[in-house]
């Protein structure tokens, strides 16, 4: 098997093809566009079927929780069957959970499509193996982070046309996703040539239905520990900011629901912006271990100022920053996973990564809430500061292993 090092060494000359790449950037601005066209809707939905605030978070909670069920399976039906494949599939899946939101007659029958589409909700992960197949390592951090502005995109656009559409009737936005799902796996399934996947891969992989194993498994690959770590910590402590943010800006400075609105819009546009023009370009002069590095640090600082802000104006510059720290962190960390996994087992790994990512989503909001609620608004903030700080941490102790595909001069 070829080593992590060799695959991404200097001599590598794969060009990425860009008509392929665009189209994995188009599939994940459609998918997250689509799923966010819904998410905001649904505790609307479960009030339609004379459910109450309880069962909208708990419906909350169960896509996530089944994408870490989900994600490891998806990447390693990628790693066996092909990027290309799979990838329609679960645009196919999710074309038939929109359908399902839609068509629900009970609170059991919406839970089971959402339960659905978070199971077959992988292809982000997949996205991702498919974009590492097609880069150069020289491009590599600079496609991910076009993939990371792609999701914030996404992320900004759904909720927008979702609410248009809502007014016509609560159905319609889902099963305009469910189109939108449908229309991007019929362009894959025609248009798109598949990367072959690495040979024998199939051969050295037994499939593992515990979710559990599957993070477990690329947490024990000493190559990889270092990067996951931080990349858990840096999510850990980013993803508990949506569910606290209003609550501590009300009680800070008195904002209500337009002023929170478009302070979360202006983050947006950070996040795209650094991760779609900044950190593919500083990634070959700076190198993507030194990016992450920063990015943790610059998200250190800003989670303590938030704390400490005096005034709300203050909240736009350190939040700002913050956005674009873990827009140049969170990337870059992608970046250096994909660069040290076995090629035989990418997908696997990135599968077991998109896991991790969705556990602290589960977690982060959760934990952002309680400690908001125990030790007060500020608490959150402090509590990311010190998350960023120990991926900082962990990036800058690891020593030598931070070595990635461009390590810069």
């Amino acid at each position: 098997m070829e080593s992590p090092t060799a695959r991404g060494s200097p001599g590598d000359q794969r060009t990425p093809n860009r008509p392929r790449l665009a189209f994995i950037l188009v599939t994940i601005f459609l998918d997250m566009a689509g799923f966010a066209m819904v998410a905001p809707l649904l505790p609307l939905y479960v009030q339609h079927h004379a459910g109450g605030a309880l069962l909208a978070g708990a419906l909350g909670s169960v896509y996530a929780v089944m994408q870490v069920v989900g994600a490891p399976l998806v990447g390693w039906f990628a790693d066996r069957r092909g990027r290309r494949p799979v990838l329609v599939v679960c645009l196919l899946g999710s074309c038939a959970a929109y359908l399902g939101v839609a068509a629900a007659g009970s609170l059991q029958a919406l839970f089971i499509a959402v339960a659905f589409g978070g199971l077959v909700g992988g292809s982000f992960a997949t996205a991702q193996a498919y974009i590492v197949d097609g880069a150069s390592p020289g491009e590599r951090t600079r496609w991910l982070g076009l993939a990371g502005a792609a999701v914030g995109l996404g992320i900004a656009a759904g909720p927008l046309l979702g609410g248009f559409l809502g007014a016509s009737g609560l159905r319609l936005p889902a099963f305009t996703a469910s189109a939108v799902a449908l229309a991007n796996a019929l362009y894959g399934f025609l248009a798109l040539r598949d990367f072959p996947p690495p040979a024998a891969a199939a051969d050295r992989q037994n499939l593992r239905l515990d979710p559990i194993r599957g993070i477990i498994g690329v947490f024990r690959r000493a190559e990889l520990r270092t990067f996951l770590l931080a990349l858990a910590a840096l999510n850990l402590s980013f993803s508990g900011l949506p569910s606290t943010f209003p609550l501590f800006s009300q009680a800070r400075f008195g904002w209500g629901p337009p002023a929170n609105g478009l302070f979360f819009a202006f983050i947006g546009a950070c996040a795209v912006l650094t991760q779609g023009l900044v950190v593919g370009r500083l990634a070959p002069w700076v190198g993507e271990a030194r990016l992450a590095s920063a990015g943790a640090a610059g998200a250190t600082a800003m989670f303590a100022l938030v704390a400490l802000a005096p005034a709300a104006w203050m909240l736009y510059p350190a939040l700002g920053l913050l956005a674009i720290g873990t827009g140049l962190g969170i990337p870059s960390l992608m970046s250096l996973v994909a660069h040290h996994a076995p090629e035989a087992g990418l997908g696997r790994a990135m599968g077991g990564v998109q896991s991790i990512l969705s556990a602290c989503m589960i977690a982060g909001p959760s934990l952002a809430g309680g400690l908001h609620q125990a030790l007060g608004p500020t608490a959150p903030y402090w509590a990311g500061s010190t998350l960023a700080a120990a991926a900082f941490l962990t990036i800058t102790l690891a020593g030598p292993r931070r070595t990635g595909p461009s390590e810069g001069p």
